[in-house]
């Protein structure tokens, strides 16, 4: 097996290009590769893949989880993402020297390329109330865990009732903890994130 040696490391015979294009999806992306690549761990990492968002601020966006095309030698891996908002500008990054060819005889270098979101904004599936101040909201799509989804001032209820504290309990379920609910009263949740 080759190293990083000047000899495999952004000069083999592939060429430097990882990635021939992005697809985005409603949860995700499609990434092609220019070469078929080697499906180890590093290729199924979600940590070797970055995100810029071009058109705003950063907004806490990383893969959840990576899935290579079947067949063991993979063109293409499928990653899902915690949100691509529409219209947006972004850039995903595959860190270089993780990913290998097909082969096993080369990594590639560091490889980017620009994509539009094409996701619709979240909306929540279901709320249920766990205790008398406690309720479990779940959004139709996985969510960045940042400032805005955990700042209770998105979070707000009719009839009184208060949010005192939001915790992610994974991405896209959140716990928030309110005022005391009385029992039979209908409560409306409206959130802003």
């Amino acid at each position: 097996m080759a190293t990083y040696g000047v000899s495999t490391y952004g000069v083999d015979v592939y060429g430097s290009l990882l990635i021939s294009s992005v697809v985005p999806s409603y949860l995700g992306l499609r990434i092609n590769f220019s070469v078929a690549v080697h499906d180890d761990a590093e290729l199924r990492n979600p940590d070797n893949y970055s995100f810029t968002v071009l058109s705003a601020p950063a907004v806490g966006l990383y893969a959840l989880s990576v899935t290579p095309e079947s067949g063991g030698s993979p063109t293409y891996v499928d990653i899902e993402c915690t949100d691509l908002t529409d219209g947006e500008s972004y850039q995903v990054t595959i860190a270089g020297g993780v990913i290998q060819n097909v082969t096993m005889t080369a990594y590639f270098p560091s490889s980017s390329d620009s994509y539009i979101g094409v996701s619709t904004n979240p909306t929540v599936s279901s709320i249920t109330a766990t205790s008398s101040t406690e309720m479990m909201v779940i959004f139709s799509k996985t969510m960045a865990v940042n400032s805005e989804l955990l700042d209770t001032t998105k979070y707000t209820f009719t009839n009184g009732l208060t949010v005192r504290s939001v915790e992610s309990v994974s991405p896209g379920v959140v716990k928030l903890t309110t005022s005391k609910q009385i029992p039979s009263r209908l409560y409306t949740l409206t959130v802003s994130v």
